[in-house]
């Protein structure tokens, strides 16, 4: 995945991520949606780590992680919605 797909996807770049990650290499990326806020880590660096999750990161709404799965950002897209 690209910065230009999770552009296009409607997120936008996170400089400060939620706390839980502020520890965690990635990119992190945010979208405000229904459910509430999704944030997302993607890590291409480590064979595709892909960490989401919507709502608050103690107690979210959906929580979804893959390591090297080779998810795309429509799989990505749809564990969000």
């Amino acid at each position: 995945m690209t910065p230009e797909e999770f552009y296009a996807a409607g997120f936008s770049s996170c400089p400060l991520p939620p706390p839980c990650w502020q520890q965690d290499a990635g990119t992190f990326y945010v979208r405000t949606q229904e459910q509430g806020a999704a944030y997302v880590r993607y890590s291409a660096g480590l064979p595709d780590e892909i960490e989401a999750f919507v709502g608050d990161w103690a107690h979210p709404w959906i929580y979804w992680y893959c390591w090297g799965c080779g998810a795309t950002l429509s799989q990505l897209l749809s564990r969000l919605n």
